[in-house]
This record gives C-alpha cells, sequence and structure tokens, in this order.
C-alpha cells in the first residue's frame, strides 16, 4: 500500500483514527500490514461510528496513549496520526487532536482529501501534509474522456471516481460483448474469463469513445486492450487491476497532486 510506504519514509510510529465501516477498516488492515512490513509500529487503531459525533476527545485519548516500546521505537505517543474517515467526522477531530493533543502530523487517505477540511482546520495547520487516492494517468484516453464529459455536460467531472467508475463500466461492456459475440451464456464466469482478453496487452488499443472499433475488433475475433480515462486497465494475476495511486498534499489549503506511483500488491 502506498501510504503505508509513504508513512514508513516519514515516521517510525503511527496510530490510527477510523470510520467503522468496511472503508475505514480495508484501509486501516491494509495500511497496518504495510507500515509494519516496512519497520513502523502501529500503537493503537480507534474506530469510530459513522454518525458525526459532537466530540472525539475521548477517542483521541486513546489514540494518542503513551506506550513504552523497547528500541528501535521510542516511548511516547505516535509520531503521526492517520484519518481514515470522512470529512464531517475529520473536521471536529482533526481539530480537536490540533487544539487539545499538540498534534502536529497527520495522514489522510481519499474520504480526507477535502478543501473543507482545510478551510474548518484552518490551512496553514494542514500545509504540505500528506494523503493518497486512487489517482488518474493523464495521457490521450484521459484527455479525450474530459473533453467529452466537458462536452455533454459543460464542466469537467466533480465527483470522485468518476473515470475509474466510467472505465468499470468499458470493461464489463466489452466483456459482455466478447461473451455475446462467443456464443457463451452471459455469466459472470463467462464475464470474469474475457476481461483480460478485452484489457491487457498485447490486444489492439481503444479506449473512451472508441467502442465501435472495438466491437469491429472483437467481432472479428482480435483482442483488445481498453486504455482507460483513469489509466491502462490491466488486471494482474490476482485479478486486481494494476492502477496509479495518487500522493497528494495539502497546499494553500487545497488538495494538490505531488506524484503518482503505481501500486504494487502486497505479498
Amino acid at each position: 500500500m502506498v501510504l503505508g510506504k509513504l508513512a514508513a519514509s516519514r515516521y517510525q510510529t503511527a496510530s490510527i483514527m477510523y470510520v467503522n465501516n468496511p472503508y475505514g477498516q480495508g484501509l486501516t488492515d491494509q495500511f497496518r500490514r504495510s507500515f509494519q512490513k516496512r519497520g513502523g509500529m502501529v500503537y493503537t487503531m480507534i474506530p469510530h461510528g459513522e454518525a458525526v459525533a459532537p466530540t472525539y476527545v475521548g477517542d483521541l485519548r486513546k489514540a494518542f496513549a503513551r506506550v513504552h516500546l523497547t528500541k528501535p521505537f521510542r516511548s511516547g505517543k505516535s509520531d503521526v496520526l492517520c484519518v481514515f474517515s470522512y470529512p464531517e467526522h475529520a473536521k471536529v477531530y482533526v481539530t480537536e487532536a490540533i487544539e487539545q493533543f499538540d498534534c502536529k502530523d497527520f495522514l489522510f487517505c481519499d474520504g480526507s482529501k477535502s478543501t473543507a477540511l482545510a478551510e474548518a482546520v484552518g490551512p496553514q495547520k494542514l500545509e504540505c501534509l500528506m494523503g493518497t487516492a486512487p489517482g488518474v494517468a493523464g495521457g490521450e484516453a484521459s484527455f479525450n474522456f474530459n473533453s467529452d464529459y466537458k462536452t455533454a455536460y459543460g464542466h469537467l467531472p466533480t465527483t470522485p471516481f468518476a473515470a475509474n467508475a466510467y472505465d468499470a463500466a468499458a470493461v464489463l461492456g466489452l466483456a459482455g460483448y466478447a461473451v455475446q459475440v462467443s456464443g457463451l451464456p452471459l455469466t459472470s464466469g463467462n464475464l470474469r474469463d474475457q476481461l483480460r482478453a478485452v484489457s491487457n496487452p498485447p490486444g489492439k488499443r481503444v479506449g473512451p469513445g472508441t467502442f465501435e472499433k472495438a466491437f469491429d475488433l472483437i467481432e472479428r475475433g482480435e483482442s483488445v486492450n481498453y486504455e482507460g480515462a483513469s489509466g491502462s486497465v490491466d488486471f494482474d494475476k490476482n485479478g486486481d487491476v494494476v492502477a496509479p495511486i495518487e500522493i497528494w498534499k495539502y497546499a494553500d489549503g487545497k488538495p494538490v497532486t505531488y506524484q503518482m506511483e503505481y501500486q504494487v500488491p502486497e505479498e
């Protein structure tokens, strides 16, 4: 996980506040494995409910509890607090962490990538602090998607994961067409078996807005390589998409891209 790698390059110890649902739990588990694999130590993992509470001081007290460990970890509170929650939760407890616990270091995820959070906390207090989120690789396919979207709706996508959702629908549609052309029933297993044939190299390249070309190639029995709006939609041996991950930082109260990395599955 890219965030665990980023954390290990900057900190020795971490605590986590996370929303208690599959999203927050998944992020927490992945971060802990990745961070500790690289020599870090997670002191505490504190869940909170999905409803926004008026205060999180009690939870923060647990998160910042002093833990005494032998070397190489120092005694004392964590080096960084990971914010694996949504903006409305984070507005409350990040403010309290700063004002009542003198916390200065945070790591964020896509859920806490928020201009509204910086405005609530104070932009200068989050300046240069970092997080990660699913990224968009850019390139011709991304440009074409954004151009067509703006032509249709008058503006660029304003919701997260728009490009990723588009690509997911596109690959499923192409796989479904390949199943239909093959004369097989449209089952989940047959769809699964066609995903790599329509999205991985060395098929002929297609992208957003070129589906007629893709259908023609499939009808002629040729494989296609869908290059998506979010990046290359290539499935690895485990069936996961090798996707770009954005490392972003707060600058003048706004999340801006710092760099892109490709996530490598943890062993």
